[in-house]
């Protein structure tokens, strides 16, 4: 954003990459990376309402597109018609369809790496090469582990393998759906043919607590014990039966009633288990029944398991060294003289990392879920659980002169590199983009007057409806919205517009008969006097001392927080890793990192914006909290002692001219004799009556200098 701004982008075609930036006819990777805005959103990891929260992500982006760009309140509209401006429901969701293929953040796909087409090639190139060398150590040791095991008879020496036959399969493939309960049920339910578990709640497969290691969890089972079956048929009974099974603490296996497994102690893994002669003679043809009762000591954890055809002696050596287990492992590293089995495990590691690696620069960046997204209804008083009519891509149909939303025209967008997308999000860009709008170029050109004036032509800079506050000068705003579409969307010729203007250029000295009649200066024939912003004073401050790091680009940075304020996180101390080049910690305020839940002090201590909703104008406030950190925090003080040594090495030699200097950088005019007097005695009277050195009562003036009005305010 920094570089299209600096570029002087046009904003027709800023607005159309924030949106739509992966749409576009040749994506480059500044427009791929635009669409960051949709990263923007909230975002609950661990959501009560899981389809609810998708709507609610989705609702994020229709209530910061529309009121960025276009100044609705389409957010008033969810659950009912909006109440003041001629948004109905249907315009509602119409809208949000434009967003529907939008997946949430964090789901596979976010991070997509971007590069260059010769860089592309160049990396395929040298993986290709990397794969196959890898490829023929992995192929090296299986073949000296397997002709081993061939010799000591532990390996099927014909190469027909005969099939394998999944009666109940795990979360590994497709799992089973089980029945279970977590309390315990009546006498007969691992039986065939018992009526004691159609209540039981059914599931997939794969039951614990996510993040086990090396689990699948699938579904969720946090309760000290669980009890589940599954039913399958069979034709025929099988020559030898297998049982894969990943459990923890005690677990007991059942087939038609029959315990076929049991074991305590929890495992880290699938354990391969060559069932014996009672498995199969339990086996029946016609139906059959899988039951497991499972214990742990705290509840959760991980019980998954499966049950297939095995032959009897292995032909792959996955399944010999899963047979084999810790035994076999040992075997193999006393006969090799070497940890073989370790060696085998890290290059087939290796082989996946190479294959996941991605080339270029990751990009957090907008994903569709396919180039046809699901269809989009009302939702009845916004809940995503009460589905009303179908709704199709449409604009606003006030917008559009009818009494129905106005249909989108979109084709879906496929290009060589990157997944297919709906083309809807473009739709909607160039829309909004368009010349013809009446509103994006009226919005923006409202925001720069506000940006410049500290109040919008029309104050309620993301509210243009019956809701928001009249314009001021509506036609200025129509003149500047034409001038802006006339000079080709140049946001800094418009810049340069406004502050050559009179207006701009107006005194702050008030007048009594202007006072009178218009006292809150409404009509702008005065220039507000305001405070510097959050950002502003920072900034100032860093650049009074010289410190001021003025580099573009790159990534956030974090600089040093009072162990108070790091104390305040969810976990205290983390979730800020100090920058440690100061060089990075004197950035500009724009590159410190935001984090809702931990913000850096100084700036939300002078109303830096609201870090979870849209921020339409920034209220300066006047609080005794503000002044006690401009005068005791760290940051100020220590940029006072580099002010001070600053005026003390610029070879002034008497007090008189340090100080005097020092007025002049701090107010940008020339000080008044009146004012370096005083700052003088200030001086003397620090050294003669409190003791301080030279250099402390400089200091202390410094500290002074820069709580001034003339420096924190614009006049």
């Amino acid at each position: 954003m920094i570089s299209a701004f600096n570029e002087d982008k046009p904003y027709n075609q800023f607005v159309i990459e924030q949106l739509a930036g992966d749409e576009i006819a040749n994506p480059t990777m500044a427009s791929v990376t635009a669409t960051g805005f949709h990263r923007l959103m909230q975002w609950d990891d661990e959501p009560a309402d899981r389809k609810q929260h998708v709507y609610d992500v989705l609702a994020d982006n229709v209530l910061v597109t529309s009121e960025t760009f276009l100044g609705m309140t389409l957010g008033c509209a969810r659950c009912h018609d909006h109440k003041a401006d001629p948004i109905s429901q249907k315009d509602y969701y119409s809208f949000m369809s434009f967003f529907h293929g939008v997946t949430p953040y964090e789901t596979p796909g976010t991070i997509r790496p971007w590069a260059e087409p010769a860089e592309l090639a160049a990396f395929e190139d040298r993986r290709k090469d990397r794969v196959a060398a890898k490829r023929k150590e992995i192929e090296a040791l299986e073949s000296d582990m397997i002709d081993y095991l061939k010799e000591v008879g532990k390996f099927r020496k014909d190469k027909a393998a005969p099939s394998v036959k999944t009666y109940v399969d795990d979360a590994r493939g497709t799992p089973a759906t089980w029945s279970f309960v977590t309390s315990a049920p009546a006498p007969g339910w691992k039986e065939v043919g018992s009526k004691a578990f159609k209540n039981w709640t059914k599931a997939q497969g794969g039951f614990g607590t996510r993040g086990t290691p090396n689990s699948f969890v699938t579904t969720e089972w946090k309760e000290p014990e669980i009890w589940m079956r599954t039913n399958f048929g069979s034709k025929e009974i099988p020559e030898s039966l297998v049982l894969e099974i990943f459990h923890d603490e005690d677990v007991e296996v059942y087939l038609n009633g029959v315990e076929i497994f049991k074991a305590s102690g929890h495992i880290t893994d699938y354990q391969f288990v060559e069932l014996g002669q009672s498995a199969l003679d339990a086996f029946q043809t016609g139906n059959n029944v899988l039951a497991i009762h499972c214990k742990q000591t705290k509840g959760g954890q991980f019980i998954d398991a499966a049950l297939r055809t095995g032959p009897q002696m292995p032909g792959t050596l996955p399944v010999a060294l899963n047979r084999g287990g810790k035994r076999l492992e040992g075997e193999l590293s006393k006969h090799f003289g070497r940890e073989i089995v370790k060696e085998w495990r890290e290059a087939k590691n290796k082989l996946n990392s190479i294959q996941r690696e991605m080339p270029g620069t990751p990009l957090n960046v907008v994903k569709e879920s396919g180039s046809q997204p699901l269809p989009l209804q009302v939702h009845l008083r916004g809940s995503a659980h009460a589905p009303g009519d179908e709704v199709e891509p449409a604009f606003p149909s006030v917008l559009g002169g009818g009494d129905s939303p106005v249909p989108a025209s979109y084709v879906p967008v496929k290009h060589e590199v990157g997944p297919a997308t709906s083309g809807r999000r473009l739709a909607l860009a160039k829309w909004i983009a368009s010349p013809e709008n009446p509103l994006t170029s009226r919005v923006i050109m409202n925001r720069l007057w506000q940006h410049h004036f500290g109040r919008g032509i029309v104050p309620s800079t993301n509210d243009f409806g019956q809701l928001g506050e009249d314009p001021t000068h509506p036609e200025l705003l129509d003149f500047l919205s034409a001038t802006l579409v006339e000079k080709g969307w140049s946001l800094k010729e418009m810049h340069r517009l406004i502050i050559s203007s009179r207006a701009y250029r107006r005194s702050s000295t008030p007048d009594s008969q202007n006072l009178l009649e218009d006292p809150q200066n409404t009509l702008f024939w005065r220039y507000d006097m305001r405070r510097l912003t959050a950002e502003e004073i920072r900034d100032s401050l860093l650049a009074l001392s010289g410190n001021l790091n003025p580099e573009q680009g790159g990534h956030w940075v974090y600089p040093e927080l009072p162990p108070e304020v790091l104390a305040t996180a969810s976990r205290p101390g983390k979730g800020w890793p100090i920058s440690q080049d100061m060089k990075d910690q004197n950035r500009r305020s724009i590159y410190i990192h935001v984090k809702r839940s931990l913000r850096f002090q100084m700036l939300a201590d002078f109303d830096q914006a609201d870090t979870d909703t849209p921020c339409a104008v920034r209220f300066a406030t006047t609080v005794p909290t503000q002044a006690l950190a401009m005068l005791n925090s760290k940051l100020v003080n220590d940029q006072a002692v580099v002010f001070a040594d600053m005026l003390r090495a610029d070879g002034e030699d008497d007090l008189r001219s340090r100080i005097h200097r020092g007025l002049a950088l701090v107010t940008q005019r020339k000080p008044e004799e009146a004012e370096v007097e005083h700052c003088v005695e200030l001086v003397e009277r620090l050294q003669s009556e409190r003791g301080l050195t030279e250099k402390q009562a400089m200091e202390r003036f410094a500290l002074v200098a820069m709580n001034l009005n003339e420096f924190m305010y614009l006049d």
